[in-house]
């Protein structure tokens, strides 16, 4: 869970409580928040030495961020004894009635079990924030019967340092551990024999997860348990994907492919859209190509930047009294192995010569676009092809592997502001929680949850500078996150699900909004780059 706003954190942890109760809710305020933030201290400390390296400038940011963690971890230990002795908070249980439905489903399957043998199972949660804190209720569940059930948790690349998870894994697979906790992205990642169960904490909305998390299931009597999804309903499911699969006659043929690409766009022959040469599988237009330039920026240099210093601007006056200006992008300049190159505002009229942007433009897809991303996007869009005319981006629209080695090396590296700042006030005790739902009936499948509350807790041990626009940083989920909280006043991951295929050229990512079912889909060299791009593509149409 990289920390980049408080708003995120409190998210997380608010996840914890409903999910698992208090006593896991005050285990990550404990112990679960610090780390998080000095493994992101450590990730500064390598980008100040390689900026010190490369003579680009350093940054202090790591030294202030190490220097408030020891009152930081004070006060988050604080926080949560509190909250553990507050008697206001006693209407919140200490175990949610859906962990402890999982933790007598765990004592049953391990019932005659003595914790010698291969008998081993996997627990799927669908947030890095539930991983290690539920590992922790099974070792306080479970006490002095951890020689029969041994728990532990592992979480994906930016949560979870590599030895780390390595380590844990391989534990698992010599039966050290004989319950693994860990997330859906690591669903084709965790491969034992002898795996005997797979318990899936929380819903899931493809068939592929069902697919993919059942496999993980080796042994000839392996169970699975769902406690949100019906088994059956995912089995027909998973059925009718295979059938459809092996159909041949419901296939499009290339030609085919080549025509509705053709019908969906509207095109101006040798002006839009642009089609890197020899591939007519990709393209560059209107939609995708400030994502292009700005991913291609950030993943050339290797670190995070404000997208708005790329750009250059001009005003005109419209009236002086009342004063009206009208600003206008001049030129905007790109990373490459050269240096830093400029694409010019003459430039990019010659590129679009009386092409007009109205005669490219679904309505449908930009009718609540405003003017000022218009312009933007006519800029990019001749930014990004001449990426493609020199070079800098291939044939999928991802960056070539000449700007990946050439451009840190020929340019100096983006100047960010700090996005973490931490105060040194003391601990404000948090606002009563509302009365607890009661429990929802269990079935023979898997228990069901009780709806643990939400608790509005305000602590000032930690706060943060506005939250980032995407003007600042490129944080698509993040951004697309608070936009579907704002819009139905719940959870982000209750709204919002990622599902993602490798494909030969990296990975094609999809976000699903639960509310609506509407689909958005992204793709990119790397799994967490293709969700992101998912995310951005979902943004642009909903804003």
């Amino acid at each position: 869970m990289p920390v980049k706003d408080l708003k995120k954190t409190v998210n997380q942890t608010r996840h914890v409580l409903e999910e698992l109760g208090m006593t896991a809710f005050c285990y990550a305020l404990r112990d679960c928040i610090v780390p998080q933030l000095e493994a992101h201290a450590e990730q500064l400390d390598a980008r100040k030495q390689e900026a010190e390296e490369s003579g680009s400038g350093s940054c202090a940011h790591s030294e202030v961020l190490k220097q408030q963690l020891p009152e930081l971890r004070r006060q988050m230990q604080e926080a949560a004894d509190t909250l553990r002795v507050d008697g206001q908070l006693t209407q919140t249980p200490l175990i949610s009635g859906k962990a402890a439905a999982l933790l007598q489903l765990l004592e049953t399957l391990f019932l005659g079990k003595d914790g010698k043998g291969d008998f081993r199972g996997i627990v799927f949660v669908t947030q890095v924030a539930l991983t290690m804190p539920l590992a922790h209720l099974l070792t306080e569940h479970f006490g002095k019967n951890r020689a029969v059930v041994r728990g532990g948790a592992v979480s994906g690349t930016q949560s979870m340092a590599d030895s780390k998870r390595n380590q844990e894994m391989e534990r698992f697979r010599k039966g050290e551990l004989n319950v693994l906790i860990c997330t859906n992205a690591l669903e084709e990642g965790v491969d034992v024999s002898d795996c005997a169960f797979v318990i899936r904490f929380n819903r899931f909305d493809t068939t592929k997860s069902h697919i993919q998390g059942a496999g993980r299931a080796r042994r000839g009597d392996a169970k699975i348990f769902y406690f949100d999804n019906d088994p059956h309903e995912e089995e027909g499911r998973a059925k009718l994907l295979s059938e459809v699969a092996k159909d041949d006659t419901l296939r499009l043929t290339e030609a085919e492919r080549a025509e509705r690409r053709l019908d969906a766009t509207l095109a101006v022959p040798g002006v839009y859209p642009f089609y890197p040469p020899g591939d007519a599988k990709s393209e560059v237009n209107l939609y995708n190509c400030l994502q292009m330039v700005y991913e291609y920026c950030a993943k050339t240099m290797g670190q995070s930047f404000n997208p708005e210093d790329l750009f250059t601007y001009d005003e005109t006056v419209i009236s002086v009294y009342p004063r009206q200006v009208r600003k206008f992008i001049t030129e905007v300049k790109y990373p490459s192995p050269e240096g830093f190159l400029k694409v010019t505002l003459p430039q990019v009229n010659t590129r679009w010569g009386d092409t007009k942007l109205e005669s490219v433009l679904d309505p449908n897809r930009s009718k609540n676009m405003k003017q000022e991303d218009k312009d933007k996007r006519r800029f990019l869009y001749v930014v990004a092809i001449e990426m493609h005319e020199k070079g800098l981006l291939d044939g999928n629209n991802q960056p070539s592997g000449r700007a990946l080695h050439g451009n840190k090396l020929a340019c100096e590296a983006f100047v960010m502001s700090p996005g973490l700042r931490l105060s040194t006030a003391s601990y404000a005790k948090a606002v009563p929680a509302a009365p607890a739902a009661p429990a929802a009936p269990t079935t023979p499948v898997a228990p069901a949850a009780s709806a643990a509350p939400a608790v509005a807790a305000s602590t000032t041990a930690a706060s943060a500078s506005r939250p980032a626009t995407a003007e600042e940083l490129y944080n698509a989920k993040g951004q697309l996150n608070e936009w579907v909280h704002k819009q139905w006043r719940q959870p982000a991951e209750q709204l919002l699900s990622y599902d993602s295929d490798p494909t030969p050229d990296g990975f094609v990512a999809k976000v699903r909004l639960l509310k609506t079912g509407r689909e958005f889909v992204g793709s990119a060299h790397k799994k967490k780059d293709a969700e992101q791009s998912a995310a951005a593509a979902a943004l642009k149409e909903l804003l």
